[in-house]
């Protein structure tokens, strides 16, 4: 697993290489990497506590207008004293329009990811149960980025998410298969280094 996690990464910075490295011959693109710092929320649709995805996305700027941005994120949690832990894979894809005004950036837009979780318990100390469910996202999202230098920027984002959740094992439960649609709000800072000039 944590193979895989280092090939996604390497992918990702090798797709901002490769379109940068593109840049003096089609359009103007501008790619570069960034780091989104998710804040928490309470709980999820099954009532277990949904734990921030924290990202890494390459946003890639086309024309300075139209803005591409895939990302993923991992989380793990140890709950010891409840003997209880979770993990989760997410990837995810924003589309939005930015609009440049000096060195601040504004981007309305939408967002849409997949979430892969996993969470294992053992309450009673001798029998250890794991549940997994996967949750689609999909949402409009408000931005904004100032530009500190040249190729840094810090910003911050807002949206709102609507969110299926499925069930896909829950043992020693008629529950496979079930699902939750619910909203919720998504906050959390972006900071982005972009490549190239």
């Amino acid at each position: 697993m944590k193979k895989g996690r280092w090939a996604i990464l390497l992918l990702l910075a090798l797709t901002g290489e490769l379109l940068c490295a593109q840049e003096g011959t089609g359009p103007a693109i501008r790619a570069g990497l960034g780091i989104y710092l998710e804040t928490p929320r309470s709980s999820d649709a099954f009532g277990y506590y949904d734990y921030p995805s924290n990202r890494i996305s390459i946003p890639v700027r086309i024309q300075n207008a139209l803005m591409l941005e895939p990302e993923t994120g991992f989380y793990y949690h140890d709950e010891k004293e409840w003997k209880e832990r979770e993990s989760g894979t997410m990837f995810g894809l924003g589309l939005s329009y930015a609009a440049v005004r000096g060195r601040m950036v504004f981007y309305p837009g939408i967002r849409t990811g997949l979430g892969l979780n996993r969470r294992t318990s053992d309450v009673g100390g001798s029998n250890e149960t794991t549940s997994t469910y996967s949750t689609f996202l999909l949402g409009p999202a408000l931005g904004v980025e100032y530009f500190l230098a040249d190729r840094l920027s810090l910003g911050g984002e807002l949206g709102l998410k609507y969110a299926k959740t499925t069930l896909a094992r829950e043992p020693d439960t008629s529950d496979n298969g079930d699902s939750d649609v619910f909203w919720f709000t998504d906050t959390g800072v972006r900071l982005r280094f972009y490549f190239g000039k």
